[in-house]
């Protein structure tokens, strides 16, 4: 049961990550074809 909870909040931490740094890229792409 640790380890099942301590991987999730190991992913959850990385999909948090992944997801604040999309809307970054998406804005220096839309940016750099403007």
């Amino acid at each position: 049961m640790l380890r099942e909870s301590r991987l999730n909040s190991g992913v959850v931490r990385t999909l948090g990550v992944v997801t604040d740094s999309v809307p970054h890229r998406v804005t220096q792409s839309v940016d750099g074809r403007q």
